[in-house]
């Protein structure tokens, strides 16, 4: 068995604070900037700031221990057996951001700089900094690409975190990262809600479902209910993305439509717009041929097996880069 130095309990301690910054008031930084500025808007807790986790997001100790025969595949672990750490190192605002942030007035190309936000792929969850997209990028083009992403990140959480710091660092233009998932949407700019918990949620704010998405009293379920209400709502919210000006938008998706996505037809109607560009997103799969496996992890597998390559992510980049500057957004 893998042997694995630190576990993942600090990450799911900061979850649980994370819940009782909004229902109980606890755990609240002392925040410097208004909290939409925050990776977790309002529920930002303090221990989400300037710590060093060794797992985030889908990158778990249950899922590394599920999968060995891949992560050990993927170089993730030493010649004693021993887990090769990965660093989720974020700044005081909650992002995996290493450039010094600290000082509003002395950031790194204010005004001269790329300001990413997002899901996980920009996050670049279960892989090591410098084989996400945003160092690539930045190699790529040159000049400062600040990493805002958060994890399970959608459209709203995006021009949250876009319009609390285009006034700070002035970015040249912006790119985000996004996925068809209709159930990426935010809450109170501060409830995250995603495939793991979006009928827990939607039972809240909707006091008409239950947690299983049905009507309550009724036998007939509300799927039909539910599933509209969250289209809806991801509408408006990618909607109001696509106004932000001198912004980029990156739809990863899969081979196959999953259940959650937005239908075809939504899905066309955005795909072709000017600043939105679809990227494939390609998990590993034990069906492949031995060639196709070895490809695969010489491109810098992401620990949890889930998310893109550093290869991808690099050819993600060059997309990107070519696009920015046939726009003349950068030079």
């Amino acid at each position: 068995m893998i042997h694995i130095e630190h576990d993942d309990k600090d990450v799911f301690k900061m979850y649980k604070e994370s819940k009782e910054c909004l229902t109980q008031g606890k755990h609240l930084p002392v925040f410097d900037l208004p909290p939409e500025a925050y990776a977790f808007g309002r529920a930002t807790p303090k221990s989400l700031l300037d710590v060093d986790f060794g797992f985030f997001g889908t990158d778990t100790v249950e899922n590394t221990l599920a999968t060995e025969d891949f992560v050990r595949d993927a170089g993730y672990v030493d010649s004693e057996d021993n887990l090769i750490p990965i660093s989720y190192k974020l700044n005081k605002w909650g992002y995996r951001e290493q450039k010094d942030m600290t000082a509003l007035e002395n950031i790194e190309g204010v005004g001269d700089c790329i300001l990413v936000t997002g899901n996980s792929a920009a996050f670049a969850t279960g892989s090591h900094e410098e084989h996400g997209f945003c160092r690539h990028l930045e190699n790529i083009i040159g000049k400062p690409v600040y990493n805002l992403s958060i994890n399970n990140g959608g459209s709203k959480s995006s021009t949250r975190i876009i319009n609390s710091w285009v006034n700070i660092l002035k970015p040249l233009c912006c790119v985000t990262h996004l996925i068809w998932d209709r159930t990426r949407l935010e809450f109170d700019d501060a409830v995250q809600v995603g495939n793991h918990n979006y009928k827990r949620v939607f039972r809240k704010y909707y006091k008409g479902l239950d947690s299983y998405g049905h009507q309550k009293g009724q036998i007939l379920p509300a799927e039909e209910i539910l599933n509209g209400q969250m289209l809806k709502m991801w509408e408006q919210d990618l909607d109001e993305l696509l106004k932000i000006d001198k912004t980029l938008n990156v739809i990863w998706e899969f081979g196959e439509a999953t259940k959650l996505d937005a239908n075809r037809k939504i899905r066309e109607r955005y795909r072709y717009l000017p600043n939105v560009i679809t990227n494939p997103w390609i998990m590993f799969q034990e069906s492949w041929t031995d060639e196709e496996k070895a490809e695969y992890f010489a491109g810098k597998a992401a620990r949890d097996g889930l998310h893109a390559t550093s290869t991808m992510y690099k050819d993600c980049a060059s997309r990107v880069a070519k696009i920015l500057k046939e726009k003349q957004w950068i030079r």
